[in-house]
């Protein structure tokens, strides 16, 4: 829903700054034309001007009233027409009068023709009264319907409209621009949308080539960002959880890219040893084989001795076997647990009775701590899958620790599971081994010792622990010795 409103709003603002852009074009169209009509205006002469300079230039001389050939030619200029009316209202003289044009004019006659020019077939009518000479004067200045010319008119104060050319001009100008103005929008709009679009598909044909980062813009820093871990830029921001997803992606993927390639070293490595652990008992067991079929007469006893280290080397290579074989099983949920009703205090105390006794773990002291004011805990487990996984963590603390350190087994109940806490105060691990402890094929070793084992003993125990729906963690440092705590759940009695 964030995504689809920041898209919304991106859209509506780049909506409202076409709107904007278009208005202003129309603003600044509307402030040439406005422009336009007051350098117009300056040149203008008004009817006002132009009668009361006609009443100055007008003489009466022996009875006959004479204009001025200033005020002819103003009239003339200007597209206009004068005629001069004596007291009755009778012309005594005129400049260019038309021929429909009245001769006298009433008084009210002369009003009406300045309200309603029209009525004689006049655009503009306007008078000036004045006395000359002793004469009282009415100055009539006109304009004909014919000399305005047709279209629509455009007035912006005073009494000359706006040019023909200057409003087409100006229209041209509004067009132009307001194309030039929906053009450039369109172009930003499209480009805004268009780079995050085409970086996506960008980064998602790197991430199909294996290039696991984002596409890199011409500085060298990720195209989507204005630094290395710095924010979005603008037009990345809108799409900022798609971006956010494909670097968590991208993450995603180089990390299990990472983890693949360690997993298949960590197993060509374990192959190459099991191969060594596999040989060495067969290399015995064919030697043992090959005395034995020879034609030496051997005692019961040779025989029997014999015999016994052909046993224990197979059973070495079935334990390796049988390791590889429940591991995948338990990769694959392919081993159904045998649940059972058993008591886990009884069953941990036994396992670190039977690890006091296991020749591995010579020289070690083993303890084990009593659940304090508990007698019995109860818990749905698979006790031979249990005893596996809690076994294999008892004997890696007893290979992995030189002689004398003592490993301590403890047994605590919580409110909704049980702890087992396996400690010792041996060597410890470094990071990278306390990383990689529960990962397969990992064989690792604290002692200098070379220890035999499949590499697989610590993957099988975290395994069985997760597939009893429980966990089990780690902490361990250099010359601290290590603890691991497994936890199982107990359902309510």
């Amino acid at each position: 829903m964030k995504l689809e409103g920041r898209l919304s709003g991106h859209f509506l603002a780049r909506v409202a700054l076409l709107v904007g852009a278009l208005g202003l074009v129309f603003l600044l169209w509307l402030g040439g034309l406005v422009f336009t009509a007051l350098q117009e205006r300056q040149g203008e002469v008004y009817p006002a001007s132009i009668l009361g300079d006609a009443a100055v230039d007008t003489h009466v001389t022996n009875g006959s009233v004479v204009l001025g050939a200033t005020t002819v030619s103003a009239v003339r200029a200007e597209g206009y027409w004068l005629q001069v009316l004596d007291e009755h209202g009778d012309e005594v003289t005129q400049v260019d009068r038309p021929a429909d044009a009245p001769r006298r004019f009433t008084p009210g006659g002369l009003v009406l023709a300045r309200q309603r020019p029209a009525s004689i077939g006049q655009a503009k009518i306007s008078t000036w009264v004045d006395t000359i000479g002793g004469r009282e004067l009415t100055f009539v200045l006109g304009k004909e319907v014919s000399q305005i010319p047709g279209g629509p008119q455009v007035y912006l104060g005073g009494d000359r409209p706006v040019s023909q050319r200057t409003l087409w001009v100006l229209l041209v100008c509004l067009l132009v621009g307001g194309a030039l103005v929906v053009l450039g929008s369109a172009w930003l709009f499209g480009r805004g949308l268009s780079r995050p679009l085409v970086h996506m598909m960008m980064w998602l044909s790197a991430l199909a080539e294996g290039t696991y980062a984002e596409p890199r813009g011409r500085n060298g820093l990720p195209a989507s960002r204005t630094s290395p871990e710095g924010p979005r830029k603008l037009p990345y921001s809108t799409y900022r959880e798609v971006f956010d997803s494909l670097d968590s992606l991208t993450t995603e993927l180089r990390s299990t890219t990472d983890e693949r390639r360690r997993l298949d070293d960590a197993r060509n490595e374990w192959i190459a040893g099991v191969s060594h652990d596999l040989r060495t008992p067969l290399t015995s067991i064919q030697g043992y084989a090959d005395v034995l079929a020879s034609d030496y007469e051997f005692t019961p006893e040779e025989v029997r001795r014999q015999a016994q280290v052909i046993a224990r080397q197979a059973g070495h290579m079935d334990a390796l076997l049988d390791d590889l074989n429940l591991s995948f099983r338990l990769s694959a949920d392919a081993l159904p647990l045998k649940c059972e009703r058993a008591d886990l205090v009884e069953l941990i105390r036994d396992m670190a009775v039977e690890l006091a006794n296991d020749p591995r773990a010579a020289g070690h002291g083993v303890v084990f701590v009593e659940p304090p004011g508990e007698g019995v805990i109860n818990a749905d487990v698979d006790p031979v899958m249990l005893r596996r996984s809690i076994m294999n963590l008892l004997v890696n603390a007893a290979v992995h620790n030189p002689t004398g350190a003592t490993i301590e087994v403890a047994l605590v109940r919580n409110s909704s599971s049980a702890t087992i806490r396996v400690s010792d105060n041996g060597v410890g691990m470094d990071g990278d081994t306390r990383a990689r402890l529960f990962d397969r094929y990992f064989r690792g070793t604290a002692t200098g010792v070379d220890v035999e084992g499949t590499g697989l003993g610590m993957a099988i125990a975290r395994q069985v622990i997760e597939a009893h729906a429980g966990a089990i963690d780690v902490t361990s440092e250099p010359g601290s010795g290590t603890t691991v705590r497994v936890r199982i759940p107990l359902k309510s009695s």
